[in-house]
């Protein structure tokens, strides 16, 4: 990882530290985008797979903190609630804390 932050680094500047590399393949597999419609063969598991697909209305911060809960149930509803009560980052630490 540290050799691909090198690279990336010195070919597009600042953002690709190893560490946000890490937490970038983190958020990835933690929320992972599904397949297109045109992939899927049933259509109502395509519909469900859209009921399914997180909307991203959170902060990056508020995500990164998110991903730390292992929990997917307790994840999902942290993340939840964060949205509908408008948490700041500092309010979802305590909050799951």
């Amino acid at each position: 990882m540290q050799t691909l932050s090198e690279s990336l680094q010195s070919e597009f500047g600042k953002g690709f530290s190893r560490r946000n590399l890490e937490q970038t393949s983190t958020f990835y597999l933690q929320y992972p985008i599904p397949q297109t419609l045109s992939a899927e063969l049933d259509i109502e598991d395509s519909l469900d797979s859209i009921r399914k697909t997180p909307v991203f209305r959170l902060s990056w911060s508020h995500y990164l903190n998110l991903i730390s809960i292992k929990n997917i149930e307790q994840r999902r509803f942290y993340e939840i609630e964060s949205i509908e009560n408008n948490w700041s980052i500092r309010e979802l630490k305590r909050q799951y804390d």
